[in-house]
C-alpha cells in the first residue's frame, strides 16, 4: 500500500514538472509574439499615438501596451526562480491536508 502511494505521488509530482514546464514555455512563445507586435507596429504607434492629440484613449493605450509586457516579464521571471524547483511543488503536495 505505501509502495504505491509512492509510486502515485511521484507521478503527480512528474505530471507538475510537465505542466509547469509546459506553462513557462508558452510564457515564451506569448511574450516572443508581444514583443514581435511592438516591432511591427511601432511605426504606426509613432504616427498616430506619439505625434497626434493627446488624450484618454491614447494615455489608455499606452497604459495597455507597455504594462502587459511588464506583466509577463513579472510572470516569466516569477516562474523560473527556484522557489518554482521540483523540491517546492513536491513540500507543496505533501504538505496538503485533507478535510
Amino acid at each position: 500500500m505505501a509502495h504505491s502511494l509512492v509510486e502515485g505521488t511521484m507521478e503527480i509530482i512528474g505530471q507538475e514538472r510537465t505542466e509547469t514546464r509546459q506553462t513557462i514555455y508558452v510564457g515564451f512563445v506569448g511574450f516572443t509574439i508581444l514583443v514581435w507586435d511592438h516591432l511591427v507596429t511601432s511605426g504606426d504607434e509613432i504616427e498616430v499615438i506619439w505625434k497626434g492629440r493627446k488624450g484618454i484613449l491614447v494615455y489608455l493605450f499606452l497604459l495597455n501596451r507597455y504594462l502587459t509586457p511588464l506583466g509577463f516579464i513579472i510572470n516569466l521571471v516569477a516562474y523560473n526562480l527556484p522557489s518554482w524547483s521540483d523540491t517546492v511543488i513536491a513540500s507543496i503536495l505533501f504538505d496538503m491536508k485533507g478535510p
